[in-house]
C-alpha cells in the first residue's frame, strides 16, 4: 500500500476519507504502540475508578444513609476522578500527535519502516512538559470563553485547537503556537469547525457501541434491584473506556488531517520538496554529464 502523504490540501470530505485510510494503514503499528504507552494507563484508571463506582452505586440505593462527611468524600473522590480523566485525554492526545509527528519524518526522509514504540516514546518524553502546559492553558482559555458565554468557548476552541500541533510538530514555545494556531484557521474557520462537529458525531455514535455493555450490567442490576457483580461492572467500563480513548485517538488524527492540509494550502511542502527533489536531480545529471 502506497505510504498517505499527510502534507496534502484536501476538502472536509477527503479529510475524513485520509483519516480513516491513514488509520487502516498503520493499524498495526499504531495498536502495538497504544498497547505499551496508553493501555496501561487505562487499565490503571479503570482501577481506581472500581472503588468510587461500587461506592456510588450503594449510595445511590442508600441515599438515607449519606451524611456530611460522607458527601464531601464522594465529591473529593469526583474530582479527583474527573482530574484523572482530564490527564488520560491529555496523555493519549500526546500519544497519538508523537505517532503522527514520526511518521510525518518518516515520509520526508523516505523511510519505509513502521514507526516504532521507542520513537513515539521519545518524542512523547521530550514533548511532556511542554504539552502539559500549552493543555492547561488551552483548557483556561476555553472554560474561560464558556463561562461567559456558549459561542466565545467555541470560537477561541477552534480558534486556538492547532496549537498543540504546533508544539509538537513544529517545536513551537506555547506563545508561538498560539498565534500561529490564530493565523492558519483564520479564513478556514468554518472548514475547521465542520471538522470538529463531523469527527464528534462519527466517534460519537461508536462510542455508544463500546458503552452498551457496561449499560447492559447498571440497568440489569437496577432493574432486578440488586447490586450489579464488582468484576462485570470492571470489565465492562474496562471496555467502555477503551473504546471511548481509542475513539480520541481518530479526533486527534482528523484534526491533524486538517492541520497539514491547511499547512499545505498556505506553504506548498509538498511542492517544494519536489521542486528540491527536482533541482538535486538536476544537479546530480550535470554532475555526470
Amino acid at each position: 500500500m502506497e505510504r498517505i502523504n499527510l502534507c496534502v490540501a484536501r476538502s472536509l470530505s477527503e479529510i475524513i476519507t485520509a483519516t480513516f485510510n491513514w488509520l487502516k494503514q498503520e493499524i498495526k503499528p499504531f495498536l502495538r504502540a497504544f498497547a505499551v504507552l496508553a493501555l496501561p494507563v487505562i487499565v490503571v484508571f479503570v482501577l481506581l475508578l472500581k472503588d468510587f463506582l461500587m461506592e456510588y452505586l450503594y449510595v445511590a440505593e442508600n441515599v438515607e444513609l449519606m451524611d456530611t462527611q460522607a458527601t464531601m468524600m464522594m465529591l473529593q473522590r469526583s474530582m479527583l476522578t474527573g482530574l484523572f480523566g482530564l490527564l488520560m485525554g491529555m496523555w493519549i492526545q500526546l500519544f497519538a500527535l508523537a505517532y503522527m509527528r514520526v511518521y510525518q519524518e518518516h515520509y520526508r526522509a523516505g523511510i519505509f519502516e513502521a514507526v516504532t514504540v521507542k520513537e513515539v516514546f521519545d518524542v512523547m518524553r521530550r514533548k511532556f512538559w511542554v504539552f502539559v502546559g500549552w493543555s492547561i492553558l488551552f483548557g483556561v482559555i476555553v472554560a474561560a470563553g464558556l463561562m461567559f458565554c456558549m459561542l466565545p468557548g467555541i470560537w477561541f476552541g477552534i480558534s486556538l485547537m492547532f496549537g498543540g500541533y504546533y508544539v509538537m510538530m513544529r517545536d513551537m514555545k506555547i506563545g508561538d503556537a498560539l498565534s500561529a494556531s490564530w493565523r492558519l484557521v483564520k479564513g478556514a474557520w468554518w472548514l475547521s469547525f465542520g471538522n470538529v462537529v463531523v469527527l464528534s458525531l462519527i466517534t460519537s455514535v461508536v462510542s455508544y457501541v463500546f458503552g452498551l455493555p457496561y449499560l447492559i450490567v447498571t440497568m440489569g442490576s437496577a432493574i432486578g434491584g440488586g447490586e450489579p457483580n464488582v468484576y462485570a461492572a470492571v470489565f465492562t467500563l474496562l471496555i467502555s473506556y477503551l473504546g471511548q480513548y481509542l475513539l480520541a485517538n481518530v479526533m486527534v488524527v482528523g484534526i491533524g488531517m486538517l492541520f497539514f492540509s491547511l499547512i499545505e494550502d498556505k506553504e506548498h511542502l509538498s511542492m517544494l520538496d519536489r521542486i528540491e527533489e527536482m533541482g538535486g536531480g538536476a544537479t546530480g545529471n550535470e554532475g555526470m554529464a
